[in-house]
């Protein structure tokens, strides 16, 4: 059996799926900013209990906001990266910055 979720609340999301290394992933700290002055924040793999997985990418809910948001992450070893302008209702994949010499 399959079930699916058809209803319609014309509420809006945004899917992250944070890219590199797991050693980079978890425990990232991700935090999405909406226009209207809202700011959600999770981490990545810092709840996993023994014998299980995290499903690959967060989903945000926005509600009604609408308009594009910014997501800051910060990665395990220290580093950041920002990513201003995501379009909501759309899935997408965050990576990590290269270390720099």
């Amino acid at each position: 059996m399959i079930l699916r979720n058809e209803q319609v609340t014309g509420h809006h999301w945004i899917t992250l799926e944070l890219g590199g290394t797991p050693a980079r992933r978890h425990g990232a700290r991700v935090e999405v900013d909406t226009a209207g002055g809202r700011r959600q924040i999770r981490w990545w793999g810092a709840d996993a209990s023994f014998a299980s997985q995290h499903a690959p990418e967060m989903i945000f809910g926005l509600g009604d906001e609408d308009r594009p948001v910014d997501v800051t992450v910060s990665w395990m070893g220290g580093s950041s990266s920002h990513h201003p302008g995501l379009a909501v209702d759309r899935r997408h994949r965050l990576e990590p910055a290269e270390p720099s010499d």
